[in-house]
């Protein structure tokens, strides 16, 4: 029975959820690049001084203009991610507005 015990207490206690951070450590406006390549639509982005690429899941055609600026918000999606297109996280945006 202690060992039953045991393994509910380990299982509880690796179901942890992640917070999402932004670039400056807590969620908010990140800005990024759009950029089309062959194969899918990807925005580039620097958060906390590292380059990501992100796949934006049904991003509005408005904004697929490669090379503009964008002013997001983003969340991780768990939409799969396109068999050719190689980023590094796959997200759902909101709150977006194109930049001078």
């Amino acid at each position: 029975m202690k060992v039953v015990y045991l393994l509910f207490v380990i299982v509880l206690f690796s179901c942890s959820t992640q917070k999402e951070l932004g670039p400056t450590g807590e969620n908010g406006q990140n800005t990024g690049t759009i950029e089309i390549g062959n194969d899918c639509t990807f925005i580039h982005s620097d958060i906390d001084g590292d380059s990501i690429t992100m796949y934006p899941v049904h991003l509005d055609k408005q904004f697929c203009i490669s090379g503009k600026q964008i002013q997001f918000d983003y969340s991780i999606s768990r939409a799969p991610q396109p068999t050719k297109c190689i980023v590094d996280l796959v997200v759902s945006i909101s709150n977006v507005s194109l930049l001078k």
